[in-house]
């Protein structure tokens, strides 16, 4: 039959029995195929799986290890299509954008998994993780901002503050916290790339520098541009 949320709890023995290699297993086989094959994500057989990060992404009881839930986003921010400049990820097509618009356990729920999640990283318990944590959220804003855009879904958004009042407020102050991060990073990247960026200006002077200082300050350059960016949309989030 449909499947309804939240889940009964306590997990069921048969349930409790599988191994959780099984969720890693899945998420890394979703995330092969979005980058070397993303057409397949426009075909056919989306739905399983999309009614499967659904479910799971909230169910704590079910996948207790906030890791693994954050494997299931790691794939699905895999499956959305690159965003176009700017502005976010381009409207999706196929039976993943007909079921992100239309199906009905999606819909009412996935907004609700996604900010769970969003809270529920923090518990993570693993050695260095402040910036897995921190990907894992901006993956999933990123996958909130093109829901927030979606019609359908705004029911979703007013039930998540309405009835779970404690986690919405959680997630904003989180969300705040984190724009805050992502200001302080690019006051502190951007003059790096000011400069690098006058040394460029140089021509003569840039050129009688070692190539390899060059080939270094050049791949420097190129990544303080992409935080930038990326601190950009994020923030936009």
């Amino acid at each position: 039959g449909a499947v309804t949320l939240p889940l009964p709890a306590p997990p069921s023995k048969e349930f409790a029995a599988l191994p959780e290699y099984y969720v890693e297993a899945l998420a890394d086989v979703l995330s092969l195929v979005a980058r070397s094959r993303p057409e397949l994500v426009e075909q056919r057989g989306m739905e399983e799986f999309m009614v499967f990060f659904t479910v799971f992404l909230q169910s704590k009881a079910h996948v207790k290890n906030p890791y693994l839930r954050s494997r299931m986003i790691e794939a699905l921010h895999g499956l959305m299509p690159p965003p176009e400049g700017e502005a976010g990820f381009r409207r999706v097509g196929g039976e993943l954008g007909a079921l992100l618009q239309a199906h009905p356990l999606v819909v009412s729920s996935l907004v609700h998994s996604l900010v769970q999640l969003y809270v529920d990283i923090e518990m993570t318990d693993r050695h260095n993780t402040f910036y897995e944590k921190f990907t894992t959220r901006y993956q999933i804003g990123e996958v909130l901002e093109y829901l927030w855009d979606l019609p359908q879904h705004r029911a979703a958004w007013r039930a998540v503050a309405d009835q779970h009042a404690y986690l919405y407020v959680r997630f904003i102050n989180m969300m705040i916290n984190d724009a805050q991060f992502l200001l302080q990073e690019a006051m502190e990247t951007l003059p790096r790339v000011q400069e690098m960026e006058r040394a460029q200006a140089d021509p003569q002077a840039w050129a009688q520098r070692p190539q390899q200082e060059r080939q270094e300050l050049e791949e420097q350059l190129r990544q303080s541009r992409g935080r930038l960016k990326v601190r950009g949309r994020r923030g936009h989030v």
